[in-house]
C-alpha cells in the first residue's frame, strides 16, 4: 500500500491541472448552464464513476444530465458535453465526438495518458475543445513478471473534477452576484 500511495502522490503532484485549461473548461460548462443549452456528461470504463459524481454525488455539477442516445439528435451549439474515457481511441467516444461536432456542441474531454495504438486511428481528444488528462499512463505498482497493477484512472480523474467543480461554482456565484 505504501508504494501505491507514494506513486499516487507523485502522479497527482506532477499532474496539477493547468489553470488556464481548467478555466476554459469551467467557462464552457457555465455557458451551457446559464444559456438555453444543456450540460451533458458521458463516461465509460474506468472513468464511469465520474458521471455518478457529476450527476448525483455530494458535489454535482448544476443542471448536468447523463447523455443517452435519445439526446444525440437534439444536441445543439448551445450544449456542452463532458466526455470521460481513459481510452482516447474508444470507438464509442469517437462516435459521440462525431455527433457532438456535427451538432456544434462544445466538448470537454477527461482522459488518461495511456499509450495510443496506431492501428486505431486518431484519438477522439483531437476534436475536443478542452482536454483534461489525469496523467495516468499505466499501473503504479510493478510486478515480478514486469506487468503493473494499480491503475488509478478514476482517482486521478476525480482529482481533476474537483478543481473544475470549484471553478464552475465560483463563476456561477459571480454571475448570480451580478444579476
Amino acid at each position: 500500500m505504501k508504494i501505491f500511495t507514494t506513486q499516487l502522490q507523485g502522479l497527482l503532484a506532477k499532474n496539477e491541472p493547468d489553470e488556464d485549461t481548467l478555466e476554459d473548461a469551467a467557462r464552457i460548462i457555465c455557458q451551457a448552464i446559464t444559456s438555453d443549452g444543456d450540460l451533458y456528461i458521458w463516461s465509460e470504463g474506468d472513468l464511469a464513476g465520474l458521471s455518478g459524481q457529476a450527476l448525483s454525488g455530494s458535489d454535482p455539477l448544476k443542471n448536468c444530465r447523463e447523455l443517452t442516445s435519445d439526446h444525440l439528435p437534439h444536441l445543439s451549439p448551445l450544449d456542452t458535453l463532458i466526455l470521460a474515457s481513459a481510452d482516447r481511441q474508444s470507438p464509442a467516444g469517437k462516435n459521440l465526438v462525431q455527433a457532438a461536432n456535427h451538432a456544434g456542441t462544445r466538448l470537454i474531454g477527461i482522459t488518461s495518458d495511456a499509450p495510443l495504438d496506431e492501428n486505431h486511428g486518431a484519438p477522439w481528444t483531437d476534436k475536443a475543445d478542452v482536454v483534461l488528462s489525469n496523467g495516468v499512463k499505466q499501473g503504479l505498482i510493478p510486478q515480478d513478471d514486469g506487468s503493473r497493477i494499480g491503475t488509478p484512472h478514476l482517482l486521478a480523474a476525480l482529482y481533476l473534477y474537483y478543481p473544475l467543480y470549484f471553478a464552475v461554482t465560483e463563476i456561477l456565484e459571480d454571475i448570480d452576484e451580478t444579476d
